[in-house]
């Protein structure tokens, strides 16, 4: 599988903001990370760079895998229900369990893919 780096490395000015790709982000916070799932096989397609950080794995084993090799099984089909309908119309929120540190994560439909925004809880 090929990594793309989708960080935008042009400069943002005051002057220029308007005209930032705002569905391409170049960073996302520090305290979280964003995985893009397939709708239709729960594959993770892309993620923020710093994933890895968070799930223990380089980036080119996180991307391909299903989201249950980091998820369990409980959690993944809970959260599968709250995407059957394919509504892009809203977020979902949704918690999820990796090495016993709790997220809180939003999701939502864009085409074809849920992206999921982490976040950790303290």
């Amino acid at each position: 599988m090929q990594i793309k780096n989708l960080t935008n490395n042009t400069a943002v000015t005051i002057s220029s903001c308007d005209q930032e790709l705002i569905h391409i982000p170049g960073s996302i916070q520090p305290h979280g990370f964003l995985l893009g799932v397939d709708g239709s096989d729960f594959l993770i397609n892309y993620c923020s760079e710093n994933a890895q950080i968070f799930l223990n794995k380089s980036l080119p084993d996180i991307l391909g895998q299903p989201l249950n090799s980091f998820f369990s099984d409980e959690e993944i089909e809970g959260f599968k229900s709250l995407f059957q309908d394919n509504n892009q119309g809203f977020a979902r929120p949704y918690i999820f369990i990796f090495d016993n540190k709790s997220y809180n994560v939003t999701g939502y439909v864009s085409n074809n893919f849920i992206v999921l925004e982490f976040e950790i809880l303290v």
